[in-house]
């Protein structure tokens, strides 16, 4: 690596988590906004709610009489109680504990991309939901151009680089250099084979996304993307509703139907 190519990666380093951060915190607002313009839910399920702190900012949003988290790790079920959510433990590959048409409103920020069954991840998102109720999906986009450029270096996409509570194959990623304390905390889950508590299993594309919401049963209201690397700002923001299939971060509401079929 020559002295210019070096300076380039050293540049790009020092911004690479600002443009994370910012379409991150962008997603999150996005993410907001829509749950204040929806009609206010009665019950508001959060997937992955970990010790509920951002579960809080969902429910607040929302104006949920009642919420519920699902999480395995028994620490961040504690914390979750301990702020008044009413979390359950549980294997999210597995059938979740929540009664058909419990809820009305389900929530499911950065954690589909976790899962080893995305399929059935969605197809419990449908079911647990009440006809007319509604699924926001914040997640990672495969299809974002700071993932298609990496391929192109032959790194691992940025989306992908968690792997087993490292971040490897790409040294712009975000966190690359730092060692994720974190994910010690999760020992539970990995004892129980849980690996892709710290781990992005299968990030989805736009389209991928798309079809995964379709085929499962849902009706898809709202699709954008946040975070148009390289930039951040009202640049990117900007950019991400002229090119809405290669932000960052992908940010989709849908509805199940009121007359939903039946899936097998």
């Amino acid at each position: 690596m020559n002295a210019i190519t070096a300076s380039v990666v050293r540049g790009l380093k020092s911004i690479a988590p600002r443009i994370y951060l910012q379409g991150l915190s962008d997603c999150d607002a996005l993410g907001e906004r829509l749950l204040l313009d929806a009609p206010s839910a009665e019950v508001l399920l959060d997937v992955g709610c970990g010790d509920g702190k951002k579960t809080m900012r969902w429910w607040s949003a929302a104006r949920a009489k009642r919420c519920v988290g699902l999480e395995f790790v028994s620490s961040e079920i504690d914390a979750s109680r301990a702020r008044g959510i009413d979390a359950r433990k549980t294997d999210l590959s597995t059938t979740w504990p929540v009664a058909d048409d419990e809820c009305d409103l389900v929530i499911s920020s950065q954690n589909i991309e976790h899962m080893h069954r995305t399929l059935f991840y969605a197809r419990e998102m449908f079911r647990v939901l009440r006809p007319g109720g509604r699924a926001l999906v914040l997640t990672e986009n495969l299809s974002g151009w700071a993932n298609v450029i990496a391929l192109a270096c032959g790194w691992q996409p940025f989306s992908s680089a968690p792997i087993d509570g490292a971040i490897l194959g790409c040294p712009l990623a975000h966190l690359a250099d730092v060692e994720l304390e974190r994910f010690s905390e999760l020992g539970e889950a990995f004892e129980a084979g849980i690996v892709g508590a710290a781990a992005h299993v299968c990030v989805l594309a736009y389209q991928g996304l798309f079809d995964v919401m379709r085929t499962t049963g849902f009706e898809v209201l709202t699709y954008r993307t946040t975070g148009y690397s390289p930039f951040w700002g009202w640049p990117s923001r900007g950019l991400c509703r002229l090119d809405p299939r290669h932000g960052h971060f992908l940010v989709m509401e849908a509805r199940k139907p009121h007359e939903a079929p039946q899936r097998v």
